[in-house]
This record gives C-alpha cells, structure tokens and sequence, in this order.
C-alpha cells in the first residue's frame, strides 16, 4: 500500500527539495547582505523570522506543499522522518519488501490515519521547521527502492 502511494508521490518530493533548496538559498543570500548594525538582537531575531515569509522562494515553497492533500501531507512528513532516521544516521536501504513496514511505523507513530483531517499548515510548518528538510528528503529518496 505504501510503496504504490509512495511511488505516486516521489515526483512531488522531488520538486519540493528543489523549491526548498532554492529557498535556502535565497534566505541565505538575504540574510549574508543585511546590515544589522542598527538593529537590536530582538529586532535581529525579529527580522530572520519574518523576512523569509515574503521571500518569492518561500511562497512558491508554502503554495506548493499547501496543494497537496492530506494523505500526501501525511506521507511527504512520514518520508521526512524515514530520511532523518532510518536514511541518516545508520545509511539503511529499505528494499521493497520492508518498505510497508518501515512506514506504517512512522506513519502510526505520528498518529496519523489515511481517513483523518489535519492541519495542512500546521505540518507544513512542523516540516519546514526542520533546516536540512530537504536533506532529509533526499536521503529517502536515495534509500527507498521503488
């Protein structure tokens, strides 16, 4: 079940870390160019936070994921996490047949459930929380054989 649904949603993963790595860019860019001689350390933090919500990358990132429905939502975090952990850190493959089993795990663990409602922005948010988000993505999407 996950392994169709996953395959169905790989192109999706795969724009989703170019608009982020071209948002990271982009803030970084921003960022290195402000000078913050006059500003106050609150007014700096402050300004990092909302300065990248009017970037354009930013935008087309947000809309982006903001398009997806629920069930890709909940899959695209799933994902996120399997690249965190299970790709990361120990450089597991997962073959198509544990495929299913590694992500009802992470799927159940964040209680999610393909006939529930969430919050779209909520997890969005969750996930771009995460700097190397597209990090993480990449590197399930060079462990996951499908």
């Amino acid at each position: 079940m996950y392994s169709k649904k996953y395959s169905e949603l790989k192109p999706k993963i795969k724009k989703i870390v170019d608009l982020t790595r071209k948002y990271r860019e982009e803030d970084r860019t921003v960022k290195k160019e402000t000078d913050y001689d006059d500003f106050n350390i609150e007014e700096i933090v402050n300004y990092k936070r909302n300065i990248s919500k009017t970037m354009e990358s930013y935008i087309e990132l947000k809309d982006y994921i903001l398009s997806l429905n629920m069930e890709e939502i909940m899959l695209l975090k799933t994902v996120m996490y399997i690249g965190r952990e299970e790709c990361g850190w120990n450089n597991r493959d997962i073959n198509k047949k544990d495929i299913d089993i590694v992500f009802e795990k992470y799927f159940s663990r964040q209680g999610f459930s393909f006939d529930q409602e969430i919050d779209k922005e909520r997890e969005m948010y969750l996930m771009l929380a995460k700097t190397p988000f597209h990090n993480y993505l990449e590197n399930a999407l060079n462990k996951i054989a499908v």
